[in-house]
């Protein structure tokens, strides 16, 4: 497994929380649009296409939720199943946490040169990881 396939494996997470980030602002764009045209006298179809609008989205919402929760215990198990602490420590707070590489570095009173470093070695790891649990469920 290369090292930008362990990388998108593990950006699952954070790339389902940013679709949801956006996907909650439209709604909110909506709920708005939805209270102005309230305002009015009569319930308009303009109205009543906005809260269908709304219910499309808020469940769509409820399905990225899921996803991330998903994708998130996936990224955890495989980071829990390696051995080093360092490299569970790092890979959490990057690809659970979503913190920047100096914010690690300091944290774990490390360089930036050796954090990089590290971020090398627990791909490879989780690399390995990914491969057995995908031979596993082969067979």
């Amino acid at each position: 497994m290369t090292e930008a396939q362990v990388k998108a494996y593990l950006n699952r997470a954070y790339r389902v929380k940013e679709v949801i980030g956006s996907m909650q602002e439209e709604l909110l764009r909506l709920q708005e649009l939805a209270e102005q045209t309230a305002s009015f006298k009569h319930t308009s179809l303009q109205e009543n296409s906005i809260i269908a609008q709304i219910i499309e989205k808020e469940q769509k919402q409820k399905q990225r939720i899921a996803e991330y929760l998903e994708a998130a215990e996936n990224v955890q198990t495989i980071i829990e199943a390696l051995e080093n602490p360092d490299y569970k420590a790092l890979l959490r707070m990057r690809y659970l946490n979503f913190k920047p590489w100096d914010e690690i570095a300091q944290t774990l009173h490390f360089s930036n040169v050796w954090v990089f470093h590290l971020h090398k070695k627990a791909l490879a790891e989780v690399g390995k990881r990914i491969l057995m649990l995908e031979k596993q469920n082969l067979n």
